[in-house]
C-alpha cells in the first residue's frame, strides 16, 4: 500500500515537475528578450550619458533614443511573464520580477531625460557652432535673441527631465536592498544618490531659467529698477537705499545700465514731496518727511519693492528734468555681498583705476563714495557712478565666459538668493509666483505652524552693522497652560566712534505666530513696547541702542496660540520656521525646545543637534537662510 502511494506522488510529482519545466520552457523566449534588450538599453544609455558630456549631442539624442526603445522592451517582455499564471502566485518570484521591472522602468526614465537633454543640446549647439569662445557675450544679437527663444520654449522639456530623474529615483528606491540585487546594492545606493543630488540641482535652475527670459529682456523689452542695498546700514529688506539704477534689456542686450546716488532724486524735491514717514523713523532716525531712502520699510521685499517703485514715479515726475523711464516691469534689490561673490569667482577688476577684488569690494568702495571723491576731485553729484562702472565690467566678464562656466554661475546665483542678497519682484503674476516657490521673492512666509523672524532697523547709525556681531537664542518650554517661548537676540559692539561707525541704534520687529501673547520684555532702551498684526503674524516692536565695545540683549517671552499647542495632539507634529531679514548676519542660532511628549524623529539632522533628554531637543546652527525645524512624536 504504502509503495503505491509513493509511486502516485512519484508519478505526481514528475508530471508537475514536467508542467513547470514546459512553462519554463515557453517564457525563456520572453527572458532571452529581456535579458539581450536590457543588455543593449544599458550599453546606449552609458554611451548617451557620455557623449553628453563631450557635448555631441546629436549622437547622444540617438543613443538615448535606442536605449528607451530597448528598456520599453524588456518591460513589455517583463510584463508578460508576470501576468502568467506560475509566476504571478510564487510570492518570491513575483518580488524577484518586481525588482527587475523597477530596474528597467528606471532606465527607460533615465532615457527618456537623457534624450531630453541632448534635444535642447542639438539647438543650443547649433547656435554656439564656430564660436570658438563659446560665450553669451561672443554671440551676435540674432543669435542671442534665438538661444533665448530656446530657453523660454524648453520650459516643459526642462521640467519633464526633472520629473524623469525624480521618477528614477523612485523606482530605484522600491528596490529591495536585500533581495536578488543584494551584490551590486551598493551600485544601485549610488546612483540613486547621485540622481537625488542632480534632482536638487534641478530644483536651483528650473526657476532661475524660468526667470532668464524675462531678465534679459525676451520677449519683450524689460525695464528694471535696480536698488543696491548696504547691509552696512541695515534696514527692513536689506540696507539702506544709497544708490538705485535704471536696467534696460532687449534679448539679452544691455540697452541701458547705469546708477545714480539716491540724493540725486530725494535732494531736488526735498520742497516738493510732502509724505509723512511710519512713526519709528520720525522718532528714532529725527525725520519729517518720507523720502524714496528710506522707502524699504517692509521686510517682505514684494511690499518694499512696490514703495519703492511709488515713490521713485514720484519724485521723479517733480524733477526739473525727469527720467523717461518710468515704467518697470520688476524692482531688483542686490547687497554688496552678491557682487564680493562675483568678484571671487571673476577675479580682480580694475575699474577707473581702481583694482577691486572680494576682500576689499566693500570697503574701497564705501571709502571712494563717502570720503575718497574729495580728494580725487570727483564731483559730489557723481560719487556713486563708480558702481554702474563696476556693475557694467562684471556683467561683460561673466557674460564673457564659456557655457562651461554655467553650472558654477547658478551656485554662486542661487547661493545669493538662498542669502536674500538677490531679491526679485515682478509685476508679471506668474513670473512672481515662480520667484516666490523659489524663495526669491524676499516675501514673508506664510505658515500654520511656528515662527519667527527677526528684523533690524539702523536708525541713524552710520555703517555699524558691519561691525555687530549678532545671534538669536529661541527656547519653547511646552507646560500644561500651552506653548511658552522666550527669544533672546544678543548685539555684541565691536567697533568704535569714527567716520564709519558709531553707537548702534536699532528699531527691532519680531515676527511671530498671529495671536502670540507678550507676557515680558526685557533689555529695550527706551522702555517702548509695541505689538501689533501684520497678516498672518504678530509683531513685536522695540528699539536697542549699544555703545562701541558693549553687548545688548533684547529679551521677549511670549505665548504661542493654543492652535500650535492642539497640532502636537491631533497631527503629532511641530514646525518652526525661522526666516531670515535680507542684508542681515546672524552669526548663531540656537534653538532649545521642551514637550510634554517623547520625540519620535525630527529633522534637520545636519547641524549640531541633541535630543538625548527623549522630550527635548537643542539645534546649533546658524540663520545664512531661511531654517525650517520639524519634530514628529
Amino acid at each position: 500500500m504504502l509503495n503505491k502511494i509513493l509511486k502516485v506522488i512519484i508519478i505526481s510529482t514528475s508530471i508537475m515537475l514536467l508542467f513547470f519545466i514546459v512553462l519554463l520552457l515557453a517564457y525563456s523566449i520572453h527572458f532571452k528578450n529581456i535579458y539581450s534588450h536590457t543588455l543593449e538599453a544599458k550599453a546606449s544609455l552609458e554611451d548617451s550619458v557620455e557623449l553628453i558630456k563631450i557635448r555631441n549631442f546629436s549622437a547622444a539624442k540617438e543613443k538615448s533614443s535606442l536605449a528607451y526603445d530597448d528598456f520599453n522592451e524588456s518591460l513589455e517582455a517583463l510584463a508578460s511573464v508576470q501576468e502568467s499564471f506560475i509566476f504571478s502566485n510564487i510570492q518570491t518570484s513575483r518580488n524577484v520580477l518586481s525588482d527587475f521591472s523597477s530596474v528597467l522602468t528606471a532606465g527607460r526614465n533615465l532615457s527618456r531625460a537623457a534624450q531630453a537633454i541632448s534635444e535642447i543640446g542639438v539647438k543650443t549647439e547649433m547656435l554656439l557652432e564656430g564660436n570658438t569662445e563659446r560665450s553669451f557675450e561672443s554671440l551676435d544679437s540674432e543669435s542671442k535673441k534665438d538661444l533665448l527663444k530656446v530657453i523660454y520654449e524648453s520650459s516643459p522639456e526642462f521640467y519633464g527631465i526633472k520629473a524623469n530623474i525624480d521618477l528614477s529615483v523612485d523606482s530605484l528606491g522600491m528596490i529591495n536592498p536585500n533581495g536578488v540585487f543584494y551584490p551590486i546594492r551598493d551600485q544601485f545606493i549610488d546612483l540613486r544618490l547621485k540622481l537625488i543630488d542632480f534632482s536638487e540641482l534641478m530644483d536651483k535652475i528650473l526657476p532661475i531659467l524660468d526667470m532668464l527670459p524675462q531678465l534679459a529682456g525676451y520677449p519683450e523689452e524689460a525695464n528694471y529698477l535696480l536698488i543696491l542695498q548696504n547691509q552696512d546700514e541695515l534696514r527692513p529688506s536689506g540696507g539702506f537705499i544709497g544708490t538705485y539704477g535704471i536696467l534696460q534689456m532687449r534679448a539679452g542686450e544691455i540697452e541701458r545700465l547705469d546708477t545714480h546716488d539716491i540724493y540725486h532724486l530725494d535732494m531736488p524735491v526735498k520742497d516738493r514731496v510732502s509724505i509723512v514717514p511710519p512713526d519709528p523713523l520720525k522718532k528714532y532716525l529725527g525725520v519729517d518727511k518720507w523720502y524714496m531712502r528710506d522707502s524699504n520699510w517692509y521686510p517682505d521685499w514684494s511690499e518694499s519693492a512696490q514703495k519703492i517703485e511709488s515713490f521713485y514715479k514720484l519724485e521723479n515726475s517733480k524733477l526739473d528734468k525727469p527720467d523717461e523711464v518710468e515704467d518697470f516691469v520688476g524692482v531688483i534689490g542686490i547687497t554688496p555681498s552678491f557682487v564680493t561673490d562675483l568678484l571671487a569667482f571673476t577675479g580682480p577688476l580694475e575699474v577707473n583705476g581702481e583694482i577691486y577684488n572680494k576682500d576689499n569690494f566693500v570697503d574701497l568702495l564705501q571709502y571712494k563714495v563717502e570720503k575718497g571723491y574729495v580728494l580725487l576731485g570727483v564731483p559730489s553729484w557723481h560719487r556713486k557712478e563708480e558702481v554702474g562702472d563696476i556693475l557694467s565690467k562684471l556683467k561683460k566678464e561673466i557674460l564673457g565666459m564659456s557655457v562651461d562656466s554655467f553650472p558654477e554661475i547658478v551656485n554662486i546665483i542661487d547661493k545669493n538668493l538662498a542669502k536674500k542678497d538677490i531679491q526679485f519682484y515682478f509685476k508679471d503674476l506668474a513670473i512672481q509666483e515662480i520667484a516666490k516657490n523659489g524663495n526669491y521673492s524676499g516675501e514673508i512666509y506664510e505658515n500654520t505652524g511656528d515662527y519667527l523672524m527677526v528684523v533690524d532697523a539702523n536708525m541713524a547709525a552710520y555703517k555699524t552693522d558691519a561691525v555687530m556681531g549678532k545671534s538669536i537664542e529661541y527656547s519653547l518650554n511646552h507646560g500644561v497652560n500651552g506653548l511658552f517661548s522666550k527669544l533672546q537676540i544678543n548685539y555684541i559692539h565691536r567697533g568704535s566712534f569714527d567716520w564709519k561707525t558709531t553707537r548702534y541704534r536699532s528699531y527691532t520687529r519680531v515676527y511671530v505666530p498671529k495671536g502670540s501673547e507678550l507676557i515680558r520684555t526685557e533689555g529695550v532702551s527706551d522702555g517702548e513696547v509695541l505689538v501689533r498684526e501684520e497678516g498672518d503674524k504678530t509683531v513685536f516692536e522695540a528699539f536697542i541702542s549699544v555703545e562701541p565695545g558693549k553687548i545688548g540683549n533684547l529679551i521677549f517671552e511670549y505665548k504661542l496660540p493654543e492652535k500650535i499647542a492642539k497640532d502636537i495632539i491631533t497631527k503629532k507634529e511641530y514646525r518652526l520656521y525661522t526666516q531670515k531679514q535680507a542684508g542681515s548676519e546672524i552669526e548663531g542660532l540656537n534653538i532649545k525646545l521642551n514637550f510634554d511628549s517623547i520625540i519620535k524623529s525630527y529633522t534637520p539632522t545636519g547641524f549640531f543637534v541633541d535630543n538625548k533628554a527623549g522630550n527635548g531637543i537643542s539645534w546649533e546652527a546658524d540663520l545664512n537662510s531661511d531654517r525650517e525645524f520639524t519634530i514628529n512624536f
